[in-house]
């Protein structure tokens, strides 16, 4: 994301929440997308020894269409096959930037 560094956006959050589908069998880089944090969680953390494993059962519904998650959030972003940015402060609320869009449409194909 260095495109970002001299737009002004981190004047006003502090970091950039990035999510990205899985990749396929395609050569085509999704596009990027400008979102908000999915206000569905239901995620645990098992830690063993070194080792933590996560778990995130609103993304294993989702898969199923057992939850829609709204347009513009960074879950179904990702579901649509979309790269996700999300523009986070802490403690944790979301700053929109109008640059970051301008960012992300650079990326898009």
């Amino acid at each position: 994301m260095e495109r970002s560094l001299d737009t002004g956006v981190f004047e006003q959050v502090d970091y950039l929440n990035v999510n990205a589908p899985a990749p396929d069998d395609s050569v085509a880089r999704p596009p990027m997308v400008v979102t908000d944090p999915s206000p569905l969680y239901a995620m645990t953390a098992d830690f063993d020894g070194d080792a933590i494993r996560l778990e995130d059962r609103v993304w294993q519904r989702m898969q199923n269409g057992d939850i829609p998650d709204e347009n513009g959030t960074d879950r179904r972003a990702v579901i649509d096959g979309k790269i996700s940015v999300s523009p986070l402060t802490a403690p944790h609320t979301v700053e929109r930037h109008d640059r970051l869009d301008d960012v992300a449409a650079t990326y898009s194909p």
